[in-house]
């Protein structure tokens, strides 16, 4: 998969409800880690999710916590 490919896919907490589509990234390019994917979870909101939240990329990107666990990006 594509980095490109992430960008605007939807993203479903475990609960099953769509919390909002990937925006951005943040990676550490001197170990070519990424960090977290920022999510627009709404007009000028942000949340940040760190890779070990993701249960699967598919389709959609499905979340293994909660829609209140994410974290707000400042």
């Amino acid at each position: 998969m594509k980095v490109k490919d992430l960008f605007k896919k939807d993203v479903i907490d475990v609960d099953g409800n769509k919390v909002g589509k990937i925006s951005d990234m943040d990676v550490e390019m001197e170990k070519g880690v990424i960090n977290y994917l920022i999510l627009s979870t709404g007009f000028m909101k942000k949340s940040e999710i760190k890779v070990n939240k993701i249960k699967s990329i598919g389709d959609t990107i499905l979340l293994n916590i909660h829609k209140d666990e994410l974290t707000e990006k400042k």
